[in-house]
């Protein structure tokens, strides 16, 4: 027969044990919920950065086509404000875009500036206003390539 001392350890060690169990089970489950929490509001965060990102850059696009427009059109007014659609788009670009960007962006800028300089000193067809385009284009070719793969694809 054991003795009663023998008996109460045992219940003792189980009613521990038992305790033990429980409140490591919670501290796991509260551990692992802390993580998904984490894991879940990097990953709105990155789905939010990613969505000012591509809003910025589809800005920046369309200022871009702005220009375009501007420099064909014979009203030489027109062309300023499509030039400070194209620098206030750059600012965004340059907040929300990648290490890197502003220089792109700026050569964007310099080029749409210089298209539209030489196209109201020479006219909308000269060879100058074509060369000046053509910077312009492989300007925009590069940032737009750099834009698609800061968007991941």
């Amino acid at each position: 027969m054991t003795q009663n001392w023998v008996t109460f350890l045992v219940a003792l060690l189980t009613a521990v044990t038992g305790l033990a169990g429980a409140i490591g089970g919670q501290l796991v489950s509260a551990r692992r919920a802390i993580n998904l929490s984490t894991l879940e509001r990097q990953a709105r965060l990155e789905d939010h950065d990613r969505e000012e990102r591509r809003t910025a850059y589809a800005r920046f696009l369309v200022a871009t086509r702005l220009v375009g427009q501007a420099v064909q059109t014979a009203d030489p007014v027109a062309r300023e404000p499509a030039l400070s659609a194209l620098r206030e788009a750059a600012a965004y670009v340059e907040l929300a875009g990648p290490e890197g960007i502003e220089g792109l962006v700026s050569r964007v800028t310099d080029a749409a500036e210089r298209w539209v300089t030489v196209a109201r000193r020479e006219g909308p067809t000269s060879a100058g206003t074509r060369s000046a385009h053509d910077d312009y284009e492989a300007a925009l070719l590069e940032t737009r390539a750099r834009m698609r793969i800061a968007l991941g694809g």
